[in-house]
């Protein structure tokens, strides 16, 4: 190698890089829900997949469709203005290597279901849409993130009720 090649090897800094993961989960026993509805949860993580830990990590929700209510911050500040939902972690918060940290829930509207025998739920076509989130992350020392997601009317239903079925 050149002079200038290990010199520039040098220089060089390794920087985290983190993307944004969801989870869907039935909501249960709060808010009057029966056995004629139910309530759906989005768990919005970051996670770290690079080999660097990722310090003061944010996530902006720039657009949220589908979902009613300002969501919940979990161990964030959080704050809405400019239209966007604000989640800012502190030096006490890191993401390290491999590893996710829960940063905001989202909740559906009720969605009404119809009980069937063996514990299977009909939910009629059309009574729930798709929930679109369009969001930006990053943590110190790297490049903005930015990326939407959707999730179908046919896969909350699927991972979110329970012997639930579309018809």
């Amino acid at each position: 190698m050149e002079h200038y090649d290990i010199e520039d090897s040098f220089k060089r800094l390794a920087v985290p890089w983190l993307e944004v993961e969801w989870l869907i989960r039935s909501r249960r026993g709060r808010g009057g829900l029966d056995a004629n509805s139910r309530q759906l949860v989005i768990d919005i993580h970051l996670r770290n997949p690079s080999p660097v830990t990722a310090r003061f990590p944010y996530l902006t929700l720039t657009q949220v469709q589908g979902a009613r209510g300002p969501p919940e911050g979990l161990f964030s500040q959080h704050r809405y203005y400019g239209g966007e939902y604000h989640f800012s972690f502190g030096a006490d918060h890191v993401i390290h290597p491999g590893l996710t940290l829960p940063v905001a829930q989202l909740l559906t509207p009720e969605i009404p279901v119809e009980p069937r025998e063996g514990g299977q739920c009909r939910v009629h076509r059309g009574s729930l849409q798709p929930v679109t989130v369009a969001y930006r992350c990053g943590c110190y020392n790297t490049r903005l993130t930015a990326g939407e997601f959707t999730i179908s009317d046919e896969l909350l239903v699927e991972r979110g009720i329970e012997g639930g079925f579309i018809c």
